[in-house]
């Protein structure tokens, strides 16, 4: 357990942790609609012994009680003070829902503060549009068994975003100009996804900017199946895996 300028990160070294990558390392951003969840989360712990590196699980403050851009802030600041150990090529950033969310902000906003930008980033079932805008968030609506807009996301939405508007790219990063750079991507999401439209419309968004996007659809499979100890969910994360250690010149995983 570590403290990085004052944000508390949890660093995790999987048991086939090969000291001669130590130059490398992942930052994963839990999820939790925002409000919910914890550094010590499951996907952390499966995709540090998949890529068998040292990651990075940060611990950011929740709405209620702190809104946005309290958690952004924590990201941020936990990943200039990660770079003082990494240098940014040699860093790969992911993170599930509303962690996937603040993957991209992240992201976003080191890019825009002038701070070198990770080799790539994993974006699982991100929630990225807080306005309940797009086609799956109809008709997903009771097909997702993890998710649902009414009593759940609606009110997440409005407790992170409080008195900002939903729509600013920094809260909602399908709408953000990516035009400007940004790293290679892999978004993963499921036919029964309630925020499967997150996905294709950020999928659009960053292949119009010219941005490498892999965009992985997996039939009949919900938000965030790929936290669960399913065979496909496995899948996913080795899925995961590969593209995040290609991009950071290490081949894919066996």
């Amino acid at each position: 357990e570590l403290t990085l300028d004052g944000v508390p990160v949890l660093l995790i070294t999987p048991k086939n942790y090969n000291a001669a990558n130590d130059a490398k390392a992942a930052i994963y951003i839990h999820g939790g609609g925002y409000a919910l969840g914890t550094a010590f989360d499951p996907m952390a712990a499966y995709m540090a012994a998949e890529l068998g590196l040292k990651l990075y699980s940060i611990e950011y403050r929740l709405a209620p009680e702190h809104p946005y851009p309290a958690g952004l802030d924590d990201c941020v600041n936990a990943y200039r003070e990660i770079l003082k150990r990494h240098d940014a090529e040699n860093l790969v950033v992911f993170g599930v829902s509303a962690g996937g969310g603040l993957t991209l902000t992240t992201i976003l906003r080191a890019r825009d503060g002038g701070l070198p930008m990770p080799a790539a980033a994993g974006l699982v079932t991100p929630w990225c549009e807080l306005t309940h805008t797009g086609d799956a968030y109809l008709i997903n609506d009771g097909r997702d068994p993890i998710l649902t807009w009414k009593g759940q996301l609606d009110v997440m939405a409005k407790a992170y975003a409080g008195d900002h508007d939903p729509k600013d790219p920094l809260i909602s990063a399908v709408y953000a100009d990516y035009t400007k750079g940004f790293p290679p991507s892999i978004i993963s999401t499921g036919t029964r996804d309630l925020l499967l439209s997150d996905c294709v419309r950020l999928h659009q968004n960053m292949r119009q900017a010219g941005i490498q996007a892999d965009l992985a659809v997996w039939e009949g499979l919900w938000h965030a199946f790929q936290i669960f100890p399913l065979p496909e969910g496995e899948l996913a994360r080795k899925e995961l895996a590969a593209f995040l250690l290609n991009e950071l010149g290490m081949g894919k995983t066996e």
